[in-house]
């Protein structure tokens, strides 16, 4: 359903995707035990997702490939499909509520990222249709 841009995809595999130095990697959690940290959100989003690791795993490469070939380093040579996102954008509302609750005393300020999504889908929803409507004459009632 979601089709983000190719940095979505870059930013994606950036907490989700290669195992490199990157520091925004899930594994470079700095609290805790980083083994137990990632078995506990591993199971947290494939729950959520509705699917097992295999499934998981296969979604990972789809994505990361597409950000390896496409989005990150652009072969020109190389034709792609550009992955579904549902599954990204729901691993990343998990990732974000996961983390809200290991830090919990502490808070974040502000709505989730689901909330904003939500949000940000209406905002666009509304221009849409304003859109629509002055491309073929009509004034925003529907007249």
């Amino acid at each position: 359903m979601q089709r983000p841009s190719s940095s979505g995809s870059i930013y994606w595999c950036m907490v989700f995707g290669s195992r490199g130095p990157n520091p925004t990697h899930l594994r470079n959690l700095a609290v805790g035990d980083a083994d137990e940290l990632q078995a506990s959100f591993r199971a947290q989003v494939l729950a959520a997702l509705g699917i097992d690791e295999a499934e998981w795993r296969s979604y990972w490469e789809e994505v990361k490939s597409f950000r390896d070939k496409y989005a990150a380093h652009r072969d020109p040579a190389v034709k792609i499909p550009v992955p579904r996102f549902d599954r990204a954008l729901e691993a990343a509302f998990c990732y974000e509520e996961w983390v809200r609750d290991l830090i919990r005393p502490d808070e974040v300020e502000g709505p989730t990222l689901r909330q904003l999504v939500r949000d940000w889908e209406k905002s666009v929803a509304v221009e849409l249709v304003a859109a629509l409507a002055a491309s073929i004459g009509l004034k925003e009632d529907g007249k």
